[in-house]
């Protein structure tokens, strides 16, 4: 009998240990290929009219991962150019699930709250497909770009280091209206120029004519 108790309990140790095994394999596989280049597909786009919607994620360090964020409108103009930082939380224990659920926390909200700090996360691992939601309420619907993503080590630091920032923006909208500004400055003088020209040239004819008669 104690021999069967034995037994029993290696056997359970044995299927735990397995299963915790199968566990750690695929949380570091999952790992190491959330990391890269995530962009937003078609449908996602066209729903929230804007043509660019792009997260890069960095490999894991003591626990955080660094994340930047790019949104265009359909114009090309920024939306969002942020950056931040990830920590993810997950309670999946399912060796075998083809979904892992993820409990996300930013060090700060996105966009002025347009996207939450606190929000949660499902990662297939097999096809590369992210989805940032609370509730009802999806924020994005992201696919891995795993061309991007195997070309460069690290698609976090490319990425924030390639995209324009606000200020470069903002300063160029400044030069644009003060360009036209002053262009308009230039044609309202031409034209007040030869109004004035033109009424001058009359006063003098009129006064040639008088000398006539």
């Amino acid at each position: 009998m104690a021999i069967k108790c034995i037994l029993g309990i290696i056997v359970v140790l044995l299927i735990v240990l397995v299963w915790y095994l199968l566990y750690s394999v695929k949380q570091g596989y999952v790992k190491d290929i959330l990391t890269g280049c995530f962009e937003a597909n078609s449908d996602f786009l066209e729903k929230g009219n804007i043509s660019k919607f792009n997260i890069a994620i960095s490999p894991e360090r003591n626990s955080y991962r660094y994340i930047y964020i790019i949104m265009l409108d359909l114009q090309g103009d920024i939306l969002i150019n942020e950056d931040n930082r990830m920590k993810l939380n997950t309670r999946d224990m399912n060796p075998f699930t083809k979904k892992i659920k993820y409990i996300v926390t930013l060090d700060k909200d996105i966009a002025d709250g347009a996207i939450p700090k606190n929000m949660n996360m499902i990662y297939e691992p097999t096809t590369g497909f992210l989805t940032l939601f609370n509730k009802d309420i999806v924020y994005a619907e992201l696919y891995r770009n795993n061309i991007y993503s195997d070309m460069d080590d690290n698609c976090y630091t490319s990425m924030s280091k390639n995209m324009p920032s606000t200020s470069n923006n903002q300063s160029n909208n400044q030069s644009n209206n003060q360009s036209n500004n002053q262009s308009n400055n230039q044609s309202n003088n031409q034209s007040n120029n030869q109004s004035n020209n033109q009424s001058n040239s009359d006063n003098t004819n009129n006064t040639d004519d008088e000398i006539i008669e």
